[in-house]
């Protein structure tokens, strides 16, 4: 529509009435995208370019209604140009003409108002045109809803206007409705009216007598919008042709009912039909039913009957009532014998009136015949007669019977159309008041609630005060069930009347609805069982239909708005929202788009924005309900921290909101991750708000889930040593609760990291909480469990993959890891010998073996984990250390672990030594328990215990001796994926502080450097609880190390990382060293520029970290720090500027809040979803990434790569922090090529490479127990790798039937979960036993049905999108690579049943691609392609060896990905701000020239990769165009220094827009017609170098040379120098060393000197 060229104008319109056309009614969800830009478009002066768009609208409009088209006209009426205004216009005027459906209540104020304005439009035609369609307009509405509009108007436009309503034909009929919408006309035929008809069988559409259908009820204007979008008329096929047309709408297709027509007010009235169970259909015409009465009752009965005696009349009913006793209502047609009492019987106002209801009740009873058109024969008379003080109770008995042989809705619709016609006050009391008692016994299950508050409001109005009272009285009954938002629906009621019913609800506030004691045979037992807190028929539902609060926004700017950089806007664009709000009060339970900008708003600087955001949060929470449970966790933590404003109403709606949230959840479980990191700032006003607000809810709400607390402890528990007296005090009032839910060992275990003297304090107020049942802790014991045996735990049960450990065991024997079940009893005493294992066959740790006399005499003895206090021993091994403790990141180096093992081996236990340097199966465990007993072992020798045999200073002292191996062990395990081993770590760290802190030791420089380098580099964790931690260690050091160490220290390490968080965490530590410490900490002088240079820095964070710590240096030293800082650029320099002129003279400014994430991480991937954090988007914004952003094994570069999910413990057991699965292409393998040497299996991959090689090679140790018995996740993946087939089989087995629950159902099955957190080990254990399999000879039974298992279990795994889309970029390269190899090798098998195997591997591929996450499956077919391709100049590699063959495989993978690009940008399943950086960080690997250079030197692949890389960049600016830009600006800091953005310039400016859509839809030509297709192919262009052009120049170059030069146009000698640069380019690739590659820089540099005039290409 916005194309320049009006023929393709044209074409588009063309296209989009064919579409409406075609699909019909499912076009009508793309309105909102399509009719504004066609209205926009109708500007143009071509009539034919009009006409079409003219058709293609009116098709729209064909698709959806007249209420849905107007908010997209509307806007139109205002335009400026007045082609727009007429065409608009006139749209308007044909959709009048052709509705069949009223605009809504609310829509016809704006409306008429915006087209009367046109009215003194300059235009001509405007003016006509507006006149036109005010006419049409009031044919629909009616004159009375027109006259407030035309009143101010003069007389000729109204006669204008007013001989358009005489002329016009609508097919909308309502107008006639509209000038008395109160009035109650009558919605059906009466019963009593006959109609002649032939009797048919039911299916039949006879002219047989219609039922009667209540009319449809009103509803108030302010709920109007919300109604009418949720219900459509709809109309009944009957076949009664003389039926009048009433308003009714038929739930049921199969029922006949009289044709109708649409209702006068459809918004207010949709909806107001009674379900679909009270039609019914007469079985005899009242002519037929005559003849058949003669026949059926007996003639003395017929002729008494119509007697003029009463007397003689009573007589006949006995004998009726005897005759029908006497066997025949069992037989009788209920219908003829009521039809023949209703002739004359309905006069009666005696005794007989009584016989004959004893009749009706007889049959209603025990006639089979009795049902629906029976009773609707009955029921009008029956309800007048309720207002007879003799006839009343029988009356009321019989239609009682009736709601139970039919339905109570049924009853009631019948009942409505009299009592509206009754004249007769006291009737319509009386009725009224039995409606009451109905209710009352029958409850509202299956009951129209609009029908009967439509009636109600009706009596509400009546004169007569009985009938308002009765009419009250009832409705108070009704709000018993449904709720008080009845009210809303009588907002048209005089106010006397409003208050005196609001009075009446107020009397019954908080009283139960009765329990139904009868029920219908129409409604089934469950729903009116429970009457109205029945789930299966919510009342609700049907008064208040949940809206798509995403529908809602449809059409308005609130979404922009509300990101606007004026408060003002954001301000008016919440206000308009709540707005919507207020009018729709219950949504669906989707959020869309206005989460995040709800989240962003509620922390907003403006405070009343921020109490609209809360309070727009609390609205949507109530109406969600519990639904809201999911989108919880994403408020907490914001809403929580607005608890700390100083200001006591915005604190107070923030606790408003958080009531709201946990209301609406019925819970507080899913905030307790969040509220548990809110807790953990330190901020005194936030925790203890948050605390008392706890308190108070658990006050009303006791937590009833076991255990859903425990997050709670570790902060309460810190928060009992604030300084803050108030936190404090609310922390005491908290822990009864957490006690009672987490138990009091768990609690009491949180205090092990505080320091002794909190501690102390502590233990008391804990004490006094302590339960009746509880084991008390002795005075000065540091854990619960110090008297319970041995100090060293006993190894784990668990083999293969790890498992987390639980952080808070419930009672003190759980608070080490589990023992194993077959050693259980040799726990019991400390003084039991060493036992092996069964399984690892190692030492149980326990006591040193002793006679029984000296283990009974020393029972309470512990061996001391160290042993030996010489200081000088400490000073040999740290001078020997020389730097090798600066560990970044990434896995345990093994020649590191070796060496800190020969260190400790003379100064610790040998049990604790195996456990500590574990590679068992279990070796997490084992590290866990060595760890432990260390942390243990300070903090209990800190309290004073001398468990460890000799006195407590002595034990000191040897361990100050050894603090080194402690924190040095601690170092190497602190970098580790498992979050329990981190863990451990740092409680290891946090020990030896408190214990060198509390014998004021202080560090040496060798001490220091042993562990605190590593712990800075730890500062840019991906977890912020790690983080957190880490900054409390740093923070705490200055009691054993001095500032000016610290400050150096962070400025040499934590600087230079090349992790943004690092360089962040270390500003902020430098920042807080400044302010304890001031200037004294540091060399300004040299310091300074360092810091200074970080405010050029590629992150935000980072910069924003770093002019706090000028800012702090600024408060010290004032304008002397710019004498410090050196030059600046001008963009950093004014940077500074502004910060320090903000920082207040001669005051100390509050350190600013890090910027650091405050939710924590999932423990489980269910859980997580697919929120991982692989985007760079998530990590840092990237100007360019760190080249080569992927090293030889093809890992991704720590800036792309860091995750805020730690990774799944892999098969071994060892904390892998990225798949280091090898290549498998170092050399090729056929079929048969024997079992694999050791060195073929990964050593990252297990615990003990030589484990798995033996394992595949026929040596491994029996694998224990039987996997039928057991659902160990982590022993059934240690058996996949067994060397046995069958084994691996039943193991591959096991785990298809764990993936064969449904997706639905799997958040509930345990084997599901536990496999969910083991999905990466699974992954890598199917990719090594593949390839293990597949290098084996497949023709063998047992290795093809291996192979065959190994297959299956991956397609099983892609059944579950949850599962694949959770898999990380390396553990996801590591398959991709294994399955593209084995499918070239089963391809080019000559073995047909090998070969078929690769329609199964290519099956996986494709399932893969379908299930897995998109960016996720791009970033690793890019690693594996740059591994395949990165040694193929170095090695020579040809076309036609296997890697060359799999690389182009794998383009073929990223061809057929980018064929879909179009629809993942449409469908969001793509989002080019992570697909920019990993495009990005592919050019930067091998950059374009290089590419180049390979297709000139025949390389195979040659430039294909680069050529493909460019069709995607393709792809996406075709999909955004000039939006791209925006794009690049979010995922790059600075756009203009990255490769891509020279490329995506250059498609979007330089290049015709037709061109490029073709070039984005034609694929890259195969790898083996490069040569040919580069000379046609639109990727043949002159080549720049788009690192060293501007994008003007680009520009330039381009248009240069848009046509190929031919290579004879060169000189002479051209090919000469381009054999000379291949020299030079070959040179450069191949060099080994850094002195080749400056050769091969100098003699480019040569080169280019000497030819100036050779251009980039």
């Amino acid at each position: 529509m916005s194309d320049a060229n009006i023929m393709c104008v044209m074409a588009a319109a063309a296209c989009i009435e064919g579409l409406a056309k075609g699909l019909g009614t499912p076009f009508g969800r793309y309105r909102e995208i399509i009719v504004t830009p066609m209205i926009d478009r109708l500007k143009e002066r071509k009539q034919n370019v009009t006409d079409a768009l003219g058709q293609a609208l009116d098709a729209v409009f064909a698709t959806v209604s007249f209420p849905d088209i107007i908010p997209d006209v509307l806007p139109h009426l205002s335009s400026k140009n007045p082609q727009v205004k007429e065409g608009a216009v006139k749209f308007l005027h044909r959709c009048m003409l052709s509705t069949k459906t009223p605009p809504a209540p609310a829509q016809v104020k704006p409306l008429s108002e915006a087209v009367a304005s046109l009215l003194g439009d300059s235009a001509e035609p405007v003016r006509n045109e507006a006149a036109e369609t005010l006419g049409v307009f009031m044919k629909i509405i009616g004159e009375r809803a027109m006259n407030p509009v035309l009143e101010p108007l003069d007389d000729i436009r109204k006669a204008k206007i007013k001989e358009s309503f005489d002329k016009a034909v609508v097919k909308c009929k309502v107008g006639s409705a509209a000038p008395a919408p109160r009035a109650a006309a009558p919605a059906k035929s009466e019963p009593q009216k006959k109609k002649p008809a032939a009797s048919k069988p039911l299916a039949d559409d006879g002219d047989g007598e219609p039922s009667e259908k209540p009319a449809a009820p009103k509803v108030p204007p302010k709920l109007a919008a919300k109604l009418a979008g949720s219900k459509k008329p709809a109309a009944a096929a009957d076949g009664a042709s003389g039926s009048s047309p009433a308003p009714a709408v038929s739930a049921a297709p199969a029922a006949k009912k009289p044709a109708v027509a649409a209702p006068a007010k459809p918004s207010a009235k949709a909806g107001g039909p009674a379900p679909a169970t009270d039609t019914f259909k007469f079985r005899f015409t009242p002519e037929d039913a005559d003849g058949r009465i003669e026949e059926l009752i007996p003639s003395g009965i017929r002729t008494d009957f119509g007697d003029a005696n009463w007397k003689t009349r009573l007589a006949a009913l006995d004998e009726m009532t005897a005759w029908l006793e006497g066997g025949v209502v069992e037989s009788v047609e209920s219908e003829l014998v009521v039809r023949f009492l209703a002739k004359k019987g309905w006069s009666e106002k005696n005794f007989q009136a009584t016989k004959l209801y004893g009749i009706l009740c007889l049959l209603a009873e025990q006639a089979p015949t009795f049902g629906k058109a029976s009773a609707a024969l009955a029921i009008p008379h029956l309800t007048e007669k309720l207002g007879d003080l003799k006839l009343k109770k029988p009356a009321g008995d019989a239609l009682m019977l009736f709601a139970e042989k039919t339905s109570l809705s049924f009853v009631f619709s019948q009942s409505y159309d009299p009592l509206t016609k009754q004249k007769a006050p006291k009737v319509i009391a009386d009725a009224t008041a039995w409606m009451k008692d109905a209710l009352t016994e029958f409850g509202i299950a299956g009951l129209s609630l609009r029908a009967l508050i439509d009636y109600l409001k009706n009596a509400l109005k009546n004169s007569n005060a009985a009938v308002r009272s009765s009419a009250t009285n009832t409705l108070v009954t009704l709000k018993l069930f449904a709720g008080a938002a009845v009210k809303d629906f009588l907002d048209d009621l005089n106010p006397q009347l409003m208050a005196t019913i609001e009075k009446e609800f107020e009397k019954v506030e908080g009283q139960a609805a009765p329990v139904p004691t009868r029920t219908q045979a129409d409604v089934s037992p469950v729903a009116s069982g429970g009457g109205g807190s029945s789930k299966a028929a919510d009342p609700m539902e049907e008064l208040y239909p949940r809206v798509d609060i995403d529908r809602l926004l449809v059409g308005t700017t609130i979404l922009a708005d509300s990101k606007s950089e004026a408060w003002k806007s954001r301000k008016e664009a919440l206000e308009k929202l709540q707005g919507l709000l207020e009018a729709n009060k219950r949504f669906k339970p989707t959020l869309g788009d206005i989460g995040q900008v709800l989240k962003a708003r509620v922390v907003d600087q403006n405070k009343l924005v921020q109490a609209l955001a809360l309070d727009i949060i609390a609205r949507i929470a109530t109406g969600m309900n519990k639904p809201f449970e999911k989108y919880s966790r994403i408020f907490a933590v914001p809403v929580a921290t607005v608890l700390a404003d100083q200001k006591a109403p915005i604190r107070g709606s923030a606790m408003a909101t958080l009531t709201a949230i946990a209301t609406a959840c019925e819970s507080v479980d899913s905030l307790v991750h969040g509220l548990a990191s809110a807790l953990e700032v330190q901020n005194p006003m936030q925790r203890s708000t948050l605390l008392g607000w706890l308190v108070d809810w658990f006050k009303e709400h006791p937590p009833t889930t076991p255990n859903s607390l425990s997050e709670f402890a570790a902060p309460a528990i810190s928060c009992l040593d604030d300084r803050n007296a108030d936190v404090r005090k609310a922390a005491q009032a908290l822990l009864p609760y957490l006690i009672q839910n987490i138990g009091f060992d768990a609690v009491l275990k949180e205090t092990n990291p505080l320091k002794p003297a909190s501690r102390s304090a502590i233990l008391p107020i804990l004490q006094a909480l302590k339960p009746s049942g509880a084991i008390s802790a002795p005075p000065h014991a540091s854990t619960p469990e110090a008297d319970s045996g041995p100090a060293v735990p006993a190894k784990p049960k668990m083999t293969g993959v790890s498992r987390p450990i639980a952080k808070a065991p419930s009672n003190p024997a759980a608070s080490r890891p589990e023992s194993r079940a077959e050693s259980e009893s040799d726990a019991a005493g400390p003084g039991k010998l060493p036992v092996k294992s069964k399984l690892t066959a190692l030492k149980r740790p326990g006591t040193i073996a002793a006679p029984a006399t000296k283990a009974a005499s020393s029972a309470s003895a512990t061996p001391a984990p160290f042993f030996g206090s010489n200081p000088e021993a400490k000073k040999g091994r740290l001078a020997k250390d020389a730097g090798r403790w600066i560990i970044e990141s990434g896995p345990v180096r093994k020649d590191l672990a070796d060496f800190l093992q020969s260190q400790m081996e003379n100064q610790t236990s040998k049990d604790l030594s195996q456990l500590l340097f574990s590679q068992e199966h279990n070796a997490v465990n084992d590290w866990v328990s060595g760890m432990t007993i260390i942390s243990d072992c300070y903090t209990n020798t800190l309290a004073g215990d001398e468990r460890y045999g000799p006195t407590n200073e002595e034990m000191k002292a040897v361990l100050i001796a050894n603090a080194d191996l402690a924190l040095k062990y601690a170092c190497l395990r602190v970098h580790e994926n498992q979050s329990n081993v981190v863990g451990k770590a740092l409680d290891i760290v946090e020990a030896v502080q408190s214990l060198l802190a509390n014998s004021d030791y202080r560090l040496s420089d060798l001490e220091a450097a042993a562990f605190l380098p590593t712990f800075v580099h730890k500062l840019g964790d991906a977890r912020e609880p790690v983080r957190a931690r880490v900054q409390q260690i740093i923070q705490r050091l200055p009691k054993i190390y001095s500032y000016s160490r610290i400050f150096q220290i962070l400025l040499e390490h934590g600087l230079r990382s090349k992790n943004a968080k690092t360089r962040q965490g270390s500003l902020d530590e430098l920042a807080h060293v400044l302010k304890a410490a001031g200037l004294s900490a540091c060399d300004p002088a040299k310091a300074f520029p360092i810091v200074a240079s970080m405010i050029g820095d590629k992150d935000s964070a980072v910069r924003k970290s770093a002019l706090t710590v000028l800012s702090e240096a600024y408060v010290l030293e004032g304008e002397k720090v710019w004498n410090h800082v050196g030059t600046l650029s001008a963009k950093d320099k004014g940077q500074l500027e502004e910060r320090l002129r903000r920082v207040p003279g001669g005051k100390q400014p509050s350190s600013p809040t890090p910027q650091t994430p405050a939710t924590r991480v999932p423990a489980s991937r269910l859980s997580m979803g697919s929120q991982r954090a692989d985007s760079p988007a998530f990590a840092s914004k990237l100007a360019r990434p760190m080249s080569p952003a992927v090293s030889a094994t093809g890992r991704a570069s720590p800036t792309l790569s860091e995750r805020s999910i730690p990774s799944t413990p892999t098969t071994g057991g060892i904390a892998r922090p990225k798949s280091l699965l090898p290549s498998r292409l170092g050399g090729p393998r056929g079929r048969g090529a024997g079992p694999l040497r050791p060195t073929s299996r990964p050593n990252s991959v297990s615990i003990k490479p030589e484990a798995v090689s033996e394992a595949l090679n026929g040596h491994a140790t029996p694998l224990s127990p039987d996997l039928e018995n057991t659902d160990d996740i982590s022993l059934i993946l240690s058996n996949v790798l067994s060397h046995d087939p069958s084994r691996s089989v039943d193991a591959l087995k096991k785990i298809q039937k764990i993936l064969e629950v449904p997706p639905d159902e799997a958040r509930g099955d345990k084997r599901y979960r536990d496999l969910a957190d083991h999905t990466e080990g699974l992954i890598e254990t199917v990719t090594l036993q593949m390839s293990h399999v597949f290098d084996q000879d497949l023709l063998e039974p047992a290795n093809f049905r291996l192979a065959k298992h190994l297959i299956q279990t991956l397609n099983a795994f892609c059944d579950h999108p949850v599962l694949a889309e959770s898999l990380p970029v390396d553990s996801l390269r590591g398959l991709l690579e294994e399955l593209t190899l084995r499918l070239l090798i089963t391809d080019e098998s000559p073995e047909t049943k090998i070969k078929d195997l690769s329609k199964f591997i290519n099956m996986i591929l494709l399932r893969l691609f379908a299930t897995g996450r998109r960016i996720t499956i791009f970033r690793a077919l890019f690693l594996l392609l740059l591994q395949i391709v990165k040694p193929f100049a170095m090695n020579g590699t040809k076309a036609e060896d296997r890697p060359a063959k799999v690389a182009e495989l794998v383009l073929k993978c990223i061809w057929k990905l980018a064929r879909n690009i179009p629809d993942d940008l449409k469908n969001h399943v793509l989002d080019p701000v992570e697909l920019f950086p990993a495009i990005e960080q592919f050019l930067q690997s091998i950059p374009p020239n290089d590419w180049r250079a390979r297709a000139t030197n025949k390389i195979p692949s040659g430039d294909m990769p680069l050529r493909t890389v460019k069709v995607i960049i393709q792809h996406v600016v075709a999909e955004f165009r000039e939006d791209v830009y925006d794009h690049l600006s979010s995922a790059f800091d600075d756009p203009s220094a990255t490769i891509v953005y020279p490329y995506v310039y250059r498609i979007l400016n330089a290049r015709p827009k037709d061109d490029a859509s073709k070039a984005a839809e034609r694929p890259p030509s195969p790898p083996q017609s490069i040569p040919q297709s580069a000379k046609s192919s639109v990727f043949s262009r002159p080549r720049q170098d788009s690192t060293a052009s501007h994008a003007s120049t680009s520009q330039q170059s381009y248009e240069a040379s848009g046509r190929s030069t031919p290579h004879s146009q060169h000189t002479a000698n051209q090919g000469d120098l381009d054999e000379q640069l291949n020299a030079i380019w070959l040179k450069a690739s191949a060099a080994e060393n850094g002195a080749m590659h400056k050769d091969a820089i100098n003699d480019l540099w040569n080169f280019v000197k000497a030819y100036p005039e050779m251009k980039s290409r």
